[in-house]
């Protein structure tokens, strides 16, 4: 190729030597020479780079301090093509749904370390099965005795029978919370006071919740200040009062087992 660009300029030279620039030439004479003959370039415009070159040649050469300055450039300029090509197929990526996760509702958990299920084996243990033990609204684990276990109609003393299963039961619940602290509430169903020496259904149902809270500080073991008694007469029925086994399950004792 190399040695097809030299004959070429050759032929150029020679060619601008003899007949100038333009027109027709003329010998030393004076007489007119014959134009010289067309240079053969058949191939020449497939090889377009060799042309650009052999133009090039009468070019200035660019300085070693230009070229690097355009290499840096073109790197450059390379790079931020790159960058904007992965811009661009990341905006054609389907966007990932977001999926909200519904919140479950929260349930209500036993105070402090209390749990509904250790109390239940030890109300079972103590063979008390007239007990029944659940969480309350308020999430306080809450054991419930009939009142036909603790108390004789329109009395206040604690039967011993209650006193036995009481005991149990808070013997083993005092074994693996020696902290726990209680609340006594009792209750009664709505028929008027008539034949006993209370004067409401009030005072009926705090004088039991005194009972049983006695009993738990001077038999089970509890301390006074880890004990604390209300009644409340009639006011907070858990069924209706019209019914012989309505009022029944009204007449009770519900003691609270609180954070220690």
């Amino acid at each position: 190729m190399k040695t097809r660009h030299v004959l070429f300029l050759t032929v150029v030279v020679l060619a601008m030597a003899t007949g100038g620039c333009c027109g027709t030439g003329r010998d030393v004479a004076g007489d007119p020479i014959e134009p010289a003959p067309a240079v053969e370039t058949a191939g020449w415009e497939s090889h377009p780079a060799a042309l650009a070159s052999v133009a090039g040649a009468a070019a200035p050469m660019a300085t070693t301090t230009e070229v690097e300055s355009l290499r840096a450039l073109n790197r450059k300029l390379m790079d931020q093509v790159s960058k904007l090509m992965v811009e661009v197929q990341s905006m054609k990526q389907p966007a990932t749904p977001v999926v909200v996760a519904e919140a479950a509702a929260p349930v209500p958990a036993a105070p402090g370390s209390l749990q509904v299920g250790a109390v239940r084996s030890a109300v079972s243990k103590s063979g008390a099965g007239e007990m029944t033990v659940s969480l309350s609204p308020e999430g306080e684990v809450r054991m419930t005795v009939p009142g036909s276990l603790c108390f004789a109609s329109g009395r206040a003393d604690l039967q011993p029978a209650a006193q036995e299963k009481l005991k149990k039961v808070f013997a083993a619940l005092r074994g693996d919370f020696p902290n726990l602290r209680v609340r006594v509430e009792g209750h009664t169903d709505s028929d008027p006071i008539r034949k006993s020496k209370w004067e409401s259904n009030e005072a009926l149902s705090t004088a039991r919740a005194n009972s049983v809270a006695s009993f738990l500080v001077a038999a089970a073991g509890m301390a006074s200040g880890q004990v604390v008694a209300k009644g409340f007469g009639s006011d907070r029925p858990v069924a209706a009062n019209d019914t012989p086994a309505g009022k029944a399950e009204n007449r009770r004792v519900e003691i609270y087992l609180l954070p220690e």
